[in-house]
């Protein structure tokens, strides 16, 4: 989906892509989709920082 040098077509590649898959949610389960992508960024961050430290 995105190109080995990021552009910003890749970026209305990705924004389109999310609207696709949201426009037909309610208002709270488009906070409860958004919550859950949340944690799961949060727990990859932590990860890497964890890998990071340990180095």
């Amino acid at each position: 989906m995105i190109s080995e040098r990021f552009s910003i077509e890749d970026i209305h590649k990705i924004r389109r892509n999310n609207y696709e898959k949201t426009k037909h949610l309610s208002h709270s389960e488009l906070i409860e989709n958004t919550n859950k992508r949340a944690e799961i960024v949060k727990k990859r961050l932590l990860e890497l920082k964890q890998k990071k430290s340990s180095l």
